[in-house]
């Protein structure tokens, strides 16, 4: 570990100069009533997002936008359990893209002995940058409370 940290030191090329440690401002989109049960208890965990409807994702005068109480969104997670309804998730990370926002996707199933996939998994995994898949309902709370920040 020391000559692992002394080579870290010695070479900081490796290192981002923007450390992305800043906290984000998050809007979050809770797709299906899984989804929207998880961005609830997220909320009531105290995490501070700011929840988005696709309503925000319709163009404003033809041109595709950040929503006005937002001008400094950067960060979008769409939340949905497997039997969700996922096909809005298209939409978003269309919007997300012409804004230039990476979209983050959180699947969270209830049965721990099966990996989630199916039709709607797959478009989520076929419409996010980053896609996490669990079994554990604390795990968006805490992810959000280390991407963004708490009240």
């Amino acid at each position: 570990m020391e000559l692992l940290s002394s080579l870290a030191a010695a070479n900081p090329a490796h290192r981002i100069q923007k450390p992305n440690s800043e906290p984000r401002r998050v809007g979050i989109f809770g797709l299906g009533p899984g989804g929207a049960a998880l961005v609830d208890r997220a909320l009531q965990a105290g995490v501070a997002t700011e929840v988005m409807t696709l309503d925000a994702v319709e163009p404003q005068s033809g041109i595709y936008r950040r929503p006005a109480s937002m001008p400094d969104l950067n960060a979008v997670v769409v939340v949905a359990r497997p039997e969700d309804d996922t096909t809005d998730a298209r939409r978003i990370y269309a919007w997300a893209g012409m804004i230039g926002i990476l979209v983050s996707t959180v699947v969270v199933s209830e049965d721990d002995g099966v990996i989630a996939g199916g039709p709607n998994v797959h478009t989520l995994r076929t419409s996010s940058d980053l896609l996490a898949m669990t079994t554990d309902d604390s795990y968006l709370p805490t992810m959000l409370q280390w991407i963004g920040s708490s009240n």
